[in-house]
């Protein structure tokens, strides 16, 4: 699908977003090593009832600044999409959210639960509120092994398929596998965001934790989905979303992992629109 590309003015920087459609408004968040092209490719399979809008975050292609020279930070990212909701004329708008972007959209909810009418999360990335958590060392260990192995094997080179190398890690999916089951524009689209990797590792994390007792004050109806396959971290984090959001939902995705929305985009479909629907009557 060839959409031409828009720019909204959003806290003092554009942000590049495509859209299509009328009706409810859904604003797709992307995560990591990605941009708005993670989400055309659904927007044929949403109904004629949905206004579907991806935006890019800043810094992520093509909103991407040198590398070398940013400091990205998670409570930007949360005030752009705030502004950016306002900007579009979406308000209150329906949230579809994939790892680390599904976690701004949290964070964003408790900060603005204003802006959002309901919200569909695909694991995110978020942590605060299983610090405690039985076995939370364990997992967390895993999954800064799984990333410190590819560092490790990128150490001294260019970044050259540095994206591809990770995604393969944390998706639990083999290089050639990705090559052979995503799309030529979402290779690209990795491709495209080597350079960014380790600048998103050097994060400055947000100055508002999301703890359990901020989580329990959103009330926004929310739809948690992940995947079987998925790395504990991310089972966790989720499991504990569905017990703290007073008004939240869990579902699971069979035989896929973390990019189960791309494996399996009708079934993830089917799950965000009828939930969407539900919620806005």
């Amino acid at each position: 699908m060839a959409l031409e590309p828009k720019l909204a003015s959003v806290n003092g920087t554009q942000l590049e977003y495509v859209e299509i459609g009328e009706g409810l408004p859904i604003i797709f968040v992307h995560g990591h090593m990605s941009d708005y092209r993670t989400w055309v490719e659904l927007f044929d399979l949403f109904s004629d009832d949905f206004r579907c809008v991806a935006y890019t975050q800043r810094y992520f292609e093509p909103n991407l600044a040198n590398a070398d020279a940013i400091q990205m930070s998670v409570d930007e990212h949360i005030e752009d999409l705030c502004q950016f909701i306002e900007a579009i004329g979406c308000a209150p708008a329906n949230i579809i959210g994939m790892s680390y972007g599904a976690g701004v959209a949290l964070r964003a909810a408790a900060k603005r639960p204003d802006l959002i009418k309901s919200m569909v999360l695909y694991e995110p990335g978020t942590d605060d509120h299983i610090l405690d958590s039985p076995g939370y060392d364990a997992v967390l260990s895993q999954l800064r092994s799984v990333f410190g192995s590819v560092f490790d094997e990128s150490a001294g080179t260019p970044p050259n398929g540095i994206a591809i190398r990770l995604a393969s890690k944390v998706l639990g999916l083999s290089e050639e596998a990705i090559l052979n089951s995503y799309s030529p524009s979402k290779i690209q689209m990795f491709k495209e965001h080597d350079s960014i990797v380790k600048p998103f590792f050097n994060m400055v994390q947000s100055a508002h934790t999301l703890t359990r007792e901020r989580i329990e004050k959103i009330k926004i109806p929310t739809l948690l989905v992940s995947g079987e396959l998925s790395l504990p971290f991310y089972a966790m984090g989720s499991d504990a979303l569905v017990k703290y959001l007073p008004n939240s939902f869990g579902v699971t995705m069979k035989e896929v992992g973390h990019g189960g929305i791309t494996l399996k985009p009708e079934e993830f479909v089917k799950k965000a629109e009828s939930f969407i629907k539900l919620t806005a009557e």
